[in-house]
Parts: structure tokens; sequence; C-alpha cells
């Protein structure tokens, strides 16, 4: 399920910062977060790039399970 392959992002991106890609892969209106994360497992090394202000950094986090939230 989709929803429940999702990074516990809280130590890496912080609030105002914008996922721009993961895995090299785009994150826009064509390919949204949930849908490029269902290609990957929980425990799961990736690439995350973010935008923060005006800068990008990439950090390699490892997935986790969605919260019930």
């Amino acid at each position: 399920h989709p929803a429940s392959r999702w990074q516990q992002w809280k130590d890496y991106v912080k609030e105002g910062d914008i996922i721009v890609s993961l895995e090299g892969q785009a994150i826009d209106a064509e390919h949204p977060l949930d849908l490029v994360l269902s290609g990957y497992a929980p425990g799961q090394a990736v690439s995350v790039t973010i935008l923060r202000g005006g800068q990008t950094t990439t950090v390699r986090v490892t997935l986790g399970t969605r919260p019930e939230s």
C-alpha cells in the first residue's frame, strides 16, 4: 500500500522544505511523493533532495512506515 511507504522525515525534512526528488526522480504533479515512494519498501535507503531557504541539499534516509495520523 503506497501510504504505508513513508519516511519519518522529522530529523531530515523541516516545515517549509520542499522535496524536489527521490533517487533522482523529480517530485512533481506527474510524480507525486506517495506514488514515487510506492516503488520502495520500508527499510530501503534512498537519496532525497530537498529545497530549503533557496538551496538544495541531498540526504540519505532509510524509509520507514507511514504513521497512522
